[in-house]
């Protein structure tokens, strides 16, 4: 465990120190800044993260990212699956990997793994490759998580 030990705590203005803390606020923050610090090695944490979904070229991936707009994810899944059985490998691709989306806000981690391998089969979009590194750490995190809280 390494932690970075520099606080700042003063200013200067036209080239004179201020002090705007006492010793004690300073003492304060930087023990509530070192114990947070240490505290995210020893519990989980939640990071925010944002997913972009496939619109396309594609009429049925621009409807259902409409779906997904006002919040009618089934709908929009539904959409995905029939499209994820077509010929064309491209279009399959996207649909399987906004499938794979749907499953991990629903943190089906693994299902959604099986979904991004079906999607790279059918075509290796770089959105979809770089998931796929993502979506397999989540699942490791998870495993690791469980045993920690079980």
């Amino acid at each position: 465990y390494t932690m970075v030990d520099t606080l700042y705590f003063t200013e200067v203005l036209d080239g004179e120190l201020i002090r705007r803390y006492t010793a004690a606020q300073m003492l304060t923050e930087a023990f509530y800044k070192s114990g947070r610090s240490y505290g995210s090695y020893l519990v989980p944490v939640w990071s925010n993260t944002s997913r972009s979904i496939y619109k396309g070229k594609e009429e049925e991936l621009r409807k259902a990212s409409k779906l997904t707009n006002k919040g009618d994810w089934d709908q929009a899944y539904a959409i995905w699956d029939g499209l994820s059985k077509t010929e064309n490998n491209t279009a399959g691709a996207k649909a399987l990997y906004n499938m794979a989306i749907f499953h991990e806000l629903e943190d089906r981690l693994d299902l959604a793994s099986r979904l991004v391998d079906e999607a790279l089969k059918k075509d290796t979009l770089e959105l979809i490759s770089s998931y796929k590194e993502e979506i397999d750490t989540r699942l490791l995190n998870q495993k690791e998580l469980y045993k920690q809280v079980r």
